[in-house]
C-alpha cells in the first residue's frame, strides 16, 4: 500500500494468494495484480481535488496495463467542477469514452452505453440505454424522505424492464437501514436482515450503520414469485474492519462466499471451494480438496479435510460455479449487501458497471467517484465527486455526504476551538491579562492528540481542556502599595459544589458537558428574513444540541433529567419550525406529490412493523 500526499496511489498483491494481503519488505515480486495512480513516470496523478488524471490497472502481473481482460492505463479528462469528461482507456490520445451531465452536476451517460435519469431531487429513478430512454434496464421508487423504496430491474431474461418485470419494495427501520424486502403486493417478505445494534447501557447507537448480522431469505418460491410465510434460508454476514462484507456462512457455520474488494469497491467473489483462489469452483478445486489442512479446502468449516467439502461446495449452487472479479455474488445466493456495507445494485454487473447505492446518492466503484454533487454542498473538501478524499480505506460514507471520520473530526476540532476559546476569553488561563490568540493557541497545543480521536478519548481530551477553568491562576505578582486603602467588601457567598451524576464518573460528565456547550453554543431560532443557508445551518446547530443534551440524559441521567428534557425539547421544536421555514421559503425545491403516492402504495404491502408504522 503506497500513499502520497495522505492520499491512495498504489495497491500491489503478491501472487501466492488472491485472497490475502502479504506484507513483504523491499520490491514484491512476482505479484497478480498492480493498479497503480500515477503516470508512466511515477508521478503522482491524482489532482488536488482527488480527480484521477491517470490510473493503470494491470490484472495479471505482467507488467502491461493494456493487456486486455479488464486492463486500463485510463487518462481522465476533468471540468473545473471536477466532472468526468471523457477517459482514454489506453492512454493513445484519443478518447474511448465521453461522459454527460446535466446542469445540476448528475451524471447522464456514462459513455459505456447506459444513460441515467433523475427527478428533481437528484436522485436516480431509471438507467435506460444512452440513445433511447424507453430501453430502461432498471427503475427506482422513493418516498418524501429520500429512501429508495422502490426497485424493478429485468428478472425475465429479456434484457429490458417491461410490464411482466415486478417491483420489489423495501421496508425501513428508523436509521435508514432496509429491513425486509417485499415482491409487489405480497403479504409476506421474500428476505428480512436483522442488523447490529450495540451501544452504551444497551440504548443501541454505538453500531456503524450498515453493520449486519444475518439475512433470512424465502427460498420455498422462486424470487420472482408470491412469497410464503416460510423463511428458510438464514445466511450470517462476516465484516471486516472497514464492514466489507467479506464472507458469508450458513447457519451452521459453513461456508458460502468469501468476498474481496479493490481499494474502492469493485468486488471479487470466491465460491466455496475454490482452493486456488482464482474466482472459480471448478474440477481442479475439487481434486484439491485432499492432504494438509488450508482454510480454503475446508468449505464446511468443521476443521477437517475430506468429501464433505466436495458436497458442501456442489450444495450452494447445484454445481460447478464461476464468480471472479466483477461478481459479488452468484445467482443462488443473491447477496446485495458489499463494500462498506452498501447495498449494490447488480442490475448492470454483467456489463462491467459496479454501483453502490448509499443513501443520498449512488457510488461506482470503477471510477470511484459519486454520480452527482455532493448534496451538502463544500463542507469537507474540494471535490463534489470525490469519495472520501480518495483516501478509501481509511474513511467510509454511508450516507452519501460526508465521510465519517471526517464529521467525527470536525466535531472534535469543534469542541476543542470551542473550549479554548470560552477558556480563554473568560481568562482562565496561567497568564493573567494574557492576549485571546496567545491564550488559544497554547489551549490547543495543550491537546495535541484531539484532532484525531473520533471517540471518548477526543472528548476526554476536551473535557481536560474545559476543566482548566477550574484550575486557580498563577499570583499576578508584586504590585506597587496603593496609595489608597483597599475596599473592603464582604466574602461572596460560595455555591456548593454540584455533584456529577452517579451513573458517569467526574471526567465523562465534564466532556459531555463539554461536548453541550460547543454543539449548543450559537443555537437560535429560524427568522422569515433569514436565507436558505442560515436556515439551514441553524437548523442543524438545534438538532446537534437536543442530541447532545439527550445523550447527557441517556449517559448520566438514567432517571432523567428534567432541565436537559426540556431544553432539548425546546430545541427540537425550533429545528422543526426551521424546516417548516425553510420549506416555506422554497429551500428544498417543488415537491414532487408522486412521491407520497409511491410511498403509500409501498408500505401499504408491508409486513414489518418497524418499517411502515413510521411511513417508510
Amino acid at each position: 500500500l503506497v500513499y502520497g500526499a495522505d492520499r491512495y496511489v498504489e495497491f500491489k498483491r503478491t501472487a501466492d494468494n488472491a485472497d490475502t494481503f502479504r506484507g513483504v519488505n523491499g520490491a514484491a515480486g512476482n505479484r497478480s495484480r498492480d493498479e497503480r495512480w500515477l503516470d508512466a513516470s511515477g508521478n503522482l496523478a491524482l489532482s488536488q481535488t482527488g480527480n484521477w488524471l491517470r490510473r493503470r490497472l494491470d490484472l495479471n502481473g505482467d507488467g502491461n496495463f493494456t493487456g486486455g481482460g479488464g486492463e486500463l492505463d485510463d487518462t481522465g479528462v476533468f471540468s473545473l467542477a471536477n466532472e468526468l469528461k471523457t477517459r482514454d482507456t489506453d492512454s493513445n490520445g484519443t478518447a474511448n469514452y465521453t461522459l454527460a451531465y446535466d446542469k445540476s452536476g448528475n451524471q447522464t451517460a456514462d459513455g459505456l452505453g447506459y444513460g441515467y435519469t433523475y427527478d428533481a431531487f437528484g436522485r436516480l429513478v431509471a438507467v435506460h440505454k444512452e440513445t433511447d430512454t424507453g430501453v430502461v434496464y432498471a427503475q427506482y421508487r422513493y418516498n418524501g424522505l429520500g429512501f429508495r423504496i422502490g426497485w424493478r430491474y429485468d428478472t425475465s431474461g429479456n434484457g429490458y424492464v417491461d410490464a411482466g418485470d415486478p417491483w420489489y419494495y423495501f421496508c425501513y427501520d428508523d436509521s435508514w437501514r432496509i429491513v425486509a424486502t417485499f415482491r409487489a403486493t405480497d403479504t409476506y417478505p421474500k428476505e428480512v436482515f436483522v442488523y447490529h445494534n450495540a451501544g452504551f447501557g444497551g440504548y443501541g447507537g454505538s453500531s456503524y450503520i450498515d453493520s449486519v448480522i444475518l439475512r433470512d431469505k424465502e427460498v420455498k418460491a422462486k424470487w420472482t414469485e408470491e412469497a410464503t410465510d416460510e423463511r428458510g434460508e438464514r445466511r450470517y454476514y462476516c465484516q471486516n474492519w472497514r464492514a466489507d462484507i467479506s464472507a458469508l456462512l450458513t447457519d451452521a457455520g459453513s461456508m458460502v462466499e468469501w468476498v474481496k474488494y479493490s481499494s474502492y469497491g469493485v468486488p471479487f467473489a470466491l465460491p466455496a471451494g475454490d482452493t486456488d483462489s482464482d474466482g472459480d469452483w471448478d474440477a481442479t478445486d475439487s481434486a484439491a480438496i485432499t492432504g494438509t489442512y488450508d482454510v480454503r479446502k475446508d468449505a464446511n468449516l468443521d476443521g477437517v479435510i475430506n468429501a464433505s467439502d466436495v458436497t458442501h461446495a456442489n450444495s450452494i449452487t447445484g454445481g460447478y460455479q464461476t464468480l471472479g472479479r466483477g461478481r459479488l455474488s452468484s445467482s443462488g445466493v443473491a447477496n446485495r449487501k458489499g463494500y462498506a456495507g452498501y447495498e449494490y445494485d447488480p442490475t448492470l454487473e454483467a456489463a462491467g458497471k459496479h454501483l453502490y447505492h448509499v443513501r443520498h446518492r449512488v457510488y461506482d466503484a470503477d471510477t470511484g467517484r459519486w454520480m452527482r454533487r455532493d448534496p451538502i454542498g463544500y463542507l469537507a473538501f474540494m471535490s463534489l465527486y470525490d469519495y472520501c478524499h480518495s483516501d478509501p480505506l481509511g474513511w467510509t460514507d454511508a450516507d452519501g455526504q460526508t465521510p465519517w471520520s471526517c464529521l467525527g473530526c470536525m466535531a472534535c476540532l469543534g469542541a476543542v476551538a470551542a473550549s479554548c476559546s470560552i477558556l480563554c476569553t473568560n481568562d482562565h488561563w496561567d497568564t493573567p491579562g494574557e492576549g485571546f490568540w496567545s491564550c488559544f493557541f497554547k489551549c490547543v497545543e495543550a491537546t495535541p492528540d484531539a484532532a484525531p480521536l473520533l471517540t471518548e478519548a477526543c472528548a476526554g481530551v476536551c473535557g481536560t481542556c474545559m476543566l482548566k477553568v477550574k484550575l486557580p491562576k498563577k499570583p499576578p505578582g508584586i504590585k506597587p502599595p496603593s496609595k489608597t486603602p483597599p475596599k473592603q467588601t464582604p466574602p461572596k457567598k460560595q455555591r456548593p459544589k454540584r455533584a456529577h451524576p452517579g451513573d458517569c464518573t467526574a471526567a465523562e460528565h465534564a466532556a459531555l458537558e463539554a461536548a453541550k456547550h460547543a454543539a449548543c453554543n450559537g443555537a437560535q431560532k429560524c427568522r422569515p428574513s433569514d436565507s436558505c443557508e442560515d436556515m439551514l445551518w441553524k437548523m442543524g446547530r438545534l438538532e446537534a444540541c437536543a442530541v447532545a443534551r439527550r445523550t447527557i440524559m441517556k449517559r448520566c441521567y438514567r432517571g432523567g433529567n428534567e432541565a436537559h428534557e426540556r431544553e432539548a425539547a425546546r430545541q427540537e421544536q425550533y429545528a422543526r419550525e426551521c424546516l417548516q421555514l425553510a420549506g416555506e421559503q422554497g429551500c428544498f425545491g417543488k415537491p414532487n406529490p408522486v412521491d407520497d403516492q409511491r410511498s403509500s402504495s409501498a408500505c401499504g404491502s408491508c409486513a414489518i412493523p418497524t418499517g411502515c408504522e413510521h411511513g417508510y
